[in-house]
């Protein structure tokens, strides 16, 4: 397996991973919710169909984690297409604003974990130069791990927070210029490159 290939692999697990916690937690709130009345049998059948598909995506990738493959692809647009229905459904019935807060939570979950999938795998840019100086690899894998672990679909933690425990768990001193650069990457796609455009 190529080195950019492992490198995708290695992000997509971080974020297959952070789906199936944020699904355990979700599922058991919104049982509590169901149960209550806050959640109407109208929107029932749309939450099943979003959570087992959210489920097959998660399952299907830990067959092969070691790569992305076109299965991992289809299930993640699978996966866009039931939210896109769910969000829609959730215009379309009315429901308790304790639940609908949950229901949206979730959906924002999901959505979260297929933006960061997609640009996981469209994350070549042509066109492009050697970085310069060579990136700390470790680094960088943990510093994504921390932006998975620690962030959510509307923040990121920030360089001063970030700096130290990169420097704690690899030993390299995370500029904040490489914070910076590695956010631009990562929401222009182009983060798991091995080559990256010249500025």
């Amino acid at each position: 397996m190529n080195h950019k290939q492992n490198t995708r692999a290695s992000a997509a697990n971080t974020f297959i991973d952070q789906l199936d916690s944020w699904l355990h937690r979700d599922a058991a709130t919104l049982r509590k919710l169901v149960e209550r009345g806050y959640i109407p049998p109208s929107l029932h059948a749309v939450t099943r169909q979003l959570f087992d598909q959210a489920i097959k995506t998660v399952d299907q990738f830990r067959v092969n984690p070691e790569s992305i493959t076109k299965a991992d692809e289809k299930n993640v647009n699978t996966l866009r297409t039931t939210l896109s229905t769910f969000d829609t459904t959730l215009l379309s019935f009315p429901c308790p604003e304790r639940g609908l807060k949950a229901l949206k939570h979730t959906a924002d979950d999901i959505r979260h974990f297929c933006h960061h999938f997609h640009l996981t795998l469209h994350s070549f840019t042509p066109g492009a130069r050697l970085p310069n100086p060579p990136t700390n690899h470790a680094a960088q894998a943990y510093w994504l791990k921390q932006i998975a672990t620690l962030g959510s679909s509307k923040k990121v933690p920030g360089w001063k927070i970030l700096n130290p425990l990169v420097l704690k768990a690899t030993g390299d001193d995370l500029k904040e210029r490489t914070h910076r650069d590695w956010l631009n990457q990562l929401s222009k796609g182009t983060f798991f490159c091995l080559i990256q455009r010249r500025q």
